[in-house]
């Protein structure tokens, strides 16, 4: 994750298109990249375009109900874009070597977090956002 600011941030804005905000982190050669919530693709999402938006998409659609900004990387570190509206992700892709993530408006938040192992990223992880409860036994019955 090195790279002078200039090289990894910028912020746009014209008189045609709103505001966007966009931040690159690099990746080392063969750091896999793996998260965001539910989504319907690979398990390591390295060379994809990452859409994080909830939304009821129905059965023919990528849009899922569980988009989280998060990743975590199997470097044992993890990004979490608090940010309340779309965000974009592009995971080592054909036009980014890094992982590069955008935001519509004028202010971005994230977090890095770092640990021994992914479980250990991911107990900060919940630390910041909130510990899930147990949900009812019901609830992992057949889902159709």
């Amino acid at each position: 994750m090195e790279g002078t600011k200039a090289e990894r941030f910028y912020a746009h804005a014209s008189t045609d298109e709103p505001a966007r905000i966009r931040e690159m982190l690099n990746i080392s050669v063969g750091e896999n990249i793996y998260g965001f919530g539910e989504k319907f693709s690979t398990f390591v999402k390295n060379g994809q375009t990452v859409e994080v938006w909830n939304n009821d998409g129905g059965t023919c659609s990528e849009q899922t109900y569980k988009s989280i900004p998060f990743y975590v990387s199997s470097r044992n570190y993890g990004v979490f874009v608090n940010h309340p509206e779309n965000v974009t992700f592009e995971v080592a892709s054909e036009t980014v070597s890094k992982v590069a993530f955008s935001v519509q408006g004028e202010r971005m938040e994230y977090f890095v977090m770092g640990g021994k192992t992914i479980a250990d990223v991911l107990g900060v992880y919940t630390t910041l956002t909130g510990k899930p409860a147990l949900p009812p036994a019901y609830t992992f019955g057949l889902w159709l």
